[in-house]
């Protein structure tokens, strides 16, 4: 993917951004601006790591609820590198 250059993936992160941005802050549901506001700050916002983990653990139990064993094999590694990645135990 040549097209696919840093500079074209951060204009497209910062169309993204905006779109979300507008799309929040238009709904006049202060959950979905909270829960935009964490993410948008990352592991640096002091609920950031509640929320993840929340998000995480829903993720989970949703995928070790299914019959498949491929998205087991997927998703569940990857949950644990985010958890790896922020330093989010997985408390439950």
């Amino acid at each position: 993917m040549s097209w696919l250059t840093p500079e074209k993936l951060l204009e497209l992160i910062s169309l993204l951004n905006g779109k979300i941005s507008s799309f929040v802050l238009g709904t006049e549901n202060t959950i979905d601006d909270a829960i935009w506001a964490v993410l948008k700050e990352g592991p640096n916002h002091p609920d950031a790591k509640k929320l993840i983990d929340t998000i995480l653990d829903f993720g989970e139990d949703f995928v070790l609820g299914t019959k498949s064993e491929l998205d087991d094999a997927i998703a569940m590694p990857f949950f644990k590198s985010i958890r790896a990645a922020w330093s989010i135990p997985d408390n439950d």
